[in-house]
């Protein structure tokens, strides 16, 4: 394998003949793309930077109201039984009937 017939060399030679052939911007063309790059960047930049600052102000915001409690408070609700057996309903009365006739059988 020769040195002209090499792909590697042969790439590189016909990159070098298209790179002849662009139009290359001149030096002035080159400032002048470069200060437009660098505005629109800066513009996007500040854009973005202040939608930033809007969006967590309003987070923030929303975060801290004090007009919604930060729990939700149900009411209390007790189910009550009617006639639930307590203490003060007990008949303690050792003379009762019912107590006499169960312990006779």
């Amino acid at each position: 394998m020769t040195v002209k017939n090499n792909r590697l060399v042969r790439y590189i030679r016909d990159s070098y003949a298209e790179m002849k052939k662009v139009t290359w911007p001149t030096r002035k063309e080159t400032i002048k793309i470069t200060i437009v790059v660098i505005i629109i960047s800066l513009s996007v930049a500040a854009f973005l930077g202040l939608l930033d600052y809007i969006f967590s102000l309003g987070i923030k915001e929303i975060i801290t109201m004090k007009d919604v409690p930060n729990t939700i408070e149900a009411p209390l609700q007790v189910n009550t039984v009617e006639n639930t057996i307590t203490p003060e309903n007990i008949d303690f009365d050792l003379n009762s009937e019912d107590v006499q006739e169960e312990s006779n059988n």
